[in-house]
């Protein structure tokens, strides 16, 4: 009873040191957005939003998906040797997409239908999947410190810095593609903040390859199993922009994206700090064989309850809202977000809780649903002859039905451990 106060205390204390931190780091771009959408153009917007869903779809794969096993082993030493084996496989791919854009740009960019001027832009991509590979990385490792102030400055230092550099490349220098020059230096701040604080935890840059070959090899099964899993959760997440790029255009593109962006925002600032800290209390409980049903039931009602007000209000005021903050050019966004909200409200309350998966090493189920929720968002490639309203309505019916399922599998799974303790 008391070790099960103690968790209790620990999983809240960590969760408010993680939205507390998300939430100031959240509130500065927010702020900022109304500033921003006034400086450039929904086309602008478009353009950098086709850019950072090719960066996130090629970043989730660049380390082979072995930085979510960094929170696992028993010992520092063996999570610290994944650090550095993840990073090298990262430098490896992020070497190999270079080669590719500097002799294959102009064939990807026809082959993707890709807005023409972003051409340029590509050749960040390779720096820019390495310093995002290793949020991730380091992330995870501060995740298992329970480190979760550093994480939470991190968060707040990268806004900020993104937001006040697409200000001043936009408005004062009149730069183009200040969004996507802001968002790198935002994240090259975070990561030398993530280099300084895996030093100050105890982490080394050791070069042992013998013993990274011996990690690696024990958490295999992470990119044997989970590696198409994530590319088609990240893919999942980042396509429907690439498709309505590709079947309405860019400006369309852009207003979709900015209803995507503050719709995600609750997951952000929420959901996703309580599944980092619910991945860790499931850990721990895991290796001492300990129940966690009690928090997963806690949690999702919780959940669900911010999720139906967040509908409430959305749906109903969403329009006035988005014209109100942005101005009159993005109303189109205001429209969007009142079908999207319950696409976005399902996902606020499943994905911190499908955080069990990993947890639990029960990957293949998860890859499963991965995979079919991937051919799922990928069959809306092929109704190129729905109007754009219709389209939304069948993306957000795609997303009821599959993560309803996922919902109901992660049940299973907790349930089929609890089984196993008890036993």
């Amino acid at each position: 009873m008391l070790k099960e106060k103690i968790y209790k205390s620990d999983f809240l204390k960590y969760t408010l040191v993680l939205i507390s931190g998300t939430v100031i780091a959240q509130i500065t771009p927010l702020l900022l957005q109304p500033i921003l959408r006034r400086i450039f153009s929904p086309e602008e917007f478009g353009i950098a939003a086709v850019y950072l869903s090719l960066l996130s779809i090629l970043t989730i794969i660049s380390s082979l998906n072995y930085h979510p096993s960094i929170i696992l082993p028993k010992k520092d030493e063996d999570s610290n040797y994944l650090v550095i084996g993840s990073l090298i496989i990262t430098l490896f791919f992020s070497t190999t997409i270079f080669i590719l854009i500097l002799f294959f740009n102009e064939f990807f960019i026809q082959i993707l239908n890709l807005p023409l001027k972003i051409k340029g832009w590509l050749f960040l991509l390779p720096i820019s999947i390495i310093i995002n590979s290793a949020h991730l990385i380091f992330s995870n490792w501060l995740t298992r410190k329970k480190e979760f102030k550093r994480i939470s400055i991190n968060k707040i230092s990268r806004r900020f810095s993104e937001g006040i550099s697409q200000i001043t490349f936009g408005k004062l220098m009149n730069f183009p593609g200040a969004i996507i020059m802001g968002s790198f230096i935002g994240d090259s701040l975070n990561f030398i903040l993530y280099l300084f604080q895996f030093k100050r935890t105890k982490g080394t840059f050791k070069l042992d390859f013998k013993k990274i070959k011996i990690n690696l090899i024990n958490y295999i099964h992470f990119p044997k199993y989970n590696l198409l899993t994530n590319l088609f959760s990240i893919t999942s997440l980042f396509i429907p922009v690439l498709i309505v790029n590709n079947l309405f255009d860019v400006e369309i593109a852009g207003q979709f994206d900015l209803s995507r962006q503050i719709l995600a925002v609750p997951i952000s600032l929420i959901s996703l700090s309580i599944s980092q800290v619910f991945l860790e209390n499931i850990t721990s409980k895991k290796k001492n064989k300990e129940s966690f049903i009690f928090f997963y039931k806690k949690i999702l009602m919780y959940l669900t309850i911010m999720a139906i007000i967040g509908v409430l209000v959305i749906f109903l005021y969403g329009f006035e809202l988005f014209v109100f903050i942005f101005g009159q050019n993005w109303s189109t966004a205001g429209e969007i977000s009142s079908i999207l909200i319950f696409s976005y409200a399902i996902k606020f309350v499943i994905s911190p809780l499908a955080i069990s998966f990993i947890a639990l090493e029960e990957l293949k189920i998860n890859g499963v649903w991965q995979f079919c929720y991937f051919v799922a968002i990928m069959i809306l490639y092929f109704l190129n002859d729905l109007n754009f309203e219709t389209f939304l309505k069948v993306y957000v019916l795609i997303d009821l039905i599959s993560y309803s399922i996922y919902g109901l599998l992660t049940y299973f799974i907790i349930r089929k451990y609890e089984k196993k303790i008890v036993l």
